[in-house]
């Protein structure tokens, strides 16, 4: 894990919550099922709140997209959320945050297929909650420190503010607190 994400865990524990990172891949059923078993093993306790991160940044012009391409961006962010939500008990989540991109609304070119699965995230998050799960998709500005480079570059090349870390976990926790009446939103 990077020290910025470290950081960010240490925030959300002194703030009072219980993290417990889990690194898998998970759009792999097989890492994702031994990830989440060793974390219940670990916990004693069923999985209440989820915050999904994945995704690719990179940038491939329309015309040079290939099959392979699609796979492998979409891979993480929309495979992984459809596979978390199959392996979630509907009766202990309490919540569960797909952090999208702004890039679902404001593309920097070369940038599509991001910008698809970030969408779809949306759809995903609605249809999750017609079925009683307690989903929202917040799409994010870049973080300051969280960000990737070329993303921290391209937003300050467009004027758009970075978001500071503290602002943007009060802002996940307020959004998830009123999810109930949400979707997603939309930060920066």
């Amino acid at each position: 894990m990077s020290a910025s994400l470290l950081a960010t865990i240490d925030r959300m524990r002194a703030a009072g919550c219980q993290v417990y990172p889990v690194q898998a891949d998970c759009a792999d059923d097989g890492a994702l099922s031994v990830a989440l078993s060793g974390l219940i093993r670990e916990t004693g306790s069923s999985v209440n709140h989820v915050i999904h991160c994945a995704g690719s940044l990179d940038a491939i012009a329309w015309q040079d997209v290939t099959e392979r391409d699609i796979a492998r961006l979409l891979h993480g962010k929309a495979k992984g959320a459809v596979a978390l939500l199959r392996h979630l008990s509907k009766a202990s989540l309490k919540s569960c945050l797909f952090m999208g991109s702004a890039s679902a609304l404001l593309t920097p070119p070369g940038h599509s297929l991001y910008a698809a699965a970030n969408g779809f995230l949306d759809a995903l998050a609605e249809e999750a909650r017609e079925n009683g799960l307690p989903c929202l998709t917040i799409h994010w500005g870049v973080w300051e420190t969280a960000g990737a480079a070329d993303a921290v570059a391209q937003f300050r090349a467009l004027g758009l503010p970075l978001l500071p870390v503290d602002a943007g976990l009060d802002m996940a926790h307020r959004l998830v607190a009123v999810g109930d009446s949400l979707t997603h939103g939309f930060m920066s």
